[in-house]
């Protein structure tokens, strides 16, 4: 770390667009992580300073649910007055004047974070999100496509993690009372895709699957098939097998209005933010059938039913 800090200072922290820095909540020795961290903050401040700072307080769960909150908003107190030292350093100002630089000097987001339950998915989510370039018109596209299909929610995932990159939500997918759903449901799609692994003896970053369907009867339809080379995506949905087997085909349709997502080309032109409709097959025919599910792996074996995957591992 000295040796970062000294002779590898300008090289290390030079364009940088991110700091990630994880602090243990039952460290026994908090001053000396705090003093760390306002080397390398001051380090980050001096030679990138447009970079975001994303503070992950880890192993919350140790702590008990009554004072959880306090201890987390105590500790994330303390960063950003050490967050404000830093930059304090970097401007040569005393440390007691750092309480007025200014908030966009001190662009900190803070997680409360654990390996038994979502919060680490939501943080990496939340980071992502922030690092996504052309989000907005992401979001556009996403929000065509889910009006066009007649879709409740659209979930865009990043193919190695299922982190949740993107997303899109009905007036109907707002009013779902599970906020955090998007996590389980991460959680849950690793933990299938770690099952396909085992059972196909492919390489657990491998792509183990193409396509997933689960029909829930009269409640809802979704499925999550691969979107481009670096995404899936999920489309949740009202019942009816009309409307469900349009709106499959119509994602497929709109594939090449998100081909930038795979690299650095020109992004769609201003005639692409529309989302392509005239190519949308509409169906109303509404379907009430049994409970099914469906998955096809892309390597040789059998499926594996999404609800029986064990927990993935974190």
């Amino acid at each position: 770390m000295e040796n970062y800090l000294s002779q590898q200072r300008a090289h290390v922290f030079s364009n940088v667009g991110v700091l990630i820095y994880v602090f243990d909540i039952e460290s026994r020795d908090v001053e000396r992580d705090l003093a760390t961290y306002v080397n390398i903050a001051s380090a980050l401040f001096q030679y990138s300073r447009e970079a975001k700072i994303f503070v992950l307080v880890h192993k919350m769960d140790l702590i008990q649910p009554s004072t959880r909150e306090d201890v987390f908003d105590n500790r994330v107190a303390a960063i950003r007055k050490k967050t404000a030292e830093a930059v304090a350093i970097v401007r040569k100002q005393k440390p007691e004047t750092a309480a007025v630089t200014s908030d966009a000097d001190l662009e900190m987001q803070a997680f409360a974070t654990s390996i038994w339950d979502q919060s680490l998915y939501k943080a990496w989510a939340s980071i992502i999100h922030d690092l996504v370039p052309n989000l907005a018109l992401i979001e556009e596209q996403l929000a065509n496509l889910g009006g066009a299909i007649d879709a409740e929610e659209i979930l865009l995932f990043e193919r190695t993690s299922f982190l949740v990159v993107s997303k899109w939500s009905s007036d109907e997918g707002e009013c779902n009372p599970f906020g955090d759903r998007f996590e389980r449901l991460s959680n849950i799609l690793k933990s299938w895709k770690h099952t396909c692994s085992k059972f196909t003896g492919t390489p657990r970053n491998a792509e183990q699957f193409t396509d997933f369907e689960y029909k829930a009867g009269a409640n809802f339809a979704l499925f999550i098939t691969k979107f481009t080379t670096n995404t899936y995506i999920l489309v949740c949905m009202p019942p009816g097998e009309a409307r469900f087997n349009s709106a499959k085909l119509n994602v497929s349709i709109a594939r090449s209005w998100f081909r930038f997502l795979d690299g650095p080309i020109a992004a769609p032109a201003a005639a692409a933010t529309a989302a392509p409709a005239a190519a949308i097959a509409t169906a109303t025919t509404s379907s009430s059938g049994p409970s099914q599910s469906t998955a096809v792996t892309s390597a040789s074996g059998s499926g594996t039913d999404l609800l029986s995957g064990p927990s993935s591992e974190t």
